[in-house]
C-alpha cells in the first residue's frame, strides 16, 4: 500500500482519502464522493479499518490544538495539551 499525506497529516491511509479530489464546493458530487468512500471502506479489513479511524482520532487532536493555539497565542504547550486532553475526555455522542 502506497503512503500519503492527507490535508498535512502523515497517513498510511492514502487510498481512504483518495476520493477527496472528486468533491465539489456545491456538493453535486457529494453522492460520489460517498459511494467511493464506502466501496473504499468495504475493501478494507477490520484492522486497517481501526488504524483508519485511530488516525482520524489523532488528525482530529491536532487540529484542535492548532485551533487552541490560534485563539490562544499566550498559552504553553502545556496549556493546549491539557486543553486539547479535556476536550476529548467530556466528549459525548
Amino acid at each position: 500500500m502506497a503512503v500519503f499525506r492527507c490535508f498535512g497529516f502523515g497517513s498510511v491511509f492514502g487510498p481512504v482519502w483518495n476520493y477527496a479530489h472528486i468533491m465539489s464546493v456545491d456538493g453535486s458530487k457529494d453522492a460520489e464522493a460517498r459511494r467511493r468512500q464506502r466501496d473504499i471502506y468495504r475493501r478494507m479489513t477490520p484492522g486497517e479499518r481501526w488504524l483508519a479511524a485511530v488516525d482520524l482520532y489523532w488528525s482530529l487532536r491536532s487540529l484542535k490544538a492548532a485551533h487552541l493555539r490560534s485563539i490562544h497565542p499566550d498559552w504553553s504547550d502545556d496549556e493546549v495539551a491539557q486543553a486539547v486532553k479535556e476536550a476529548f475526555m467530556y466528549v459525548r455522542d
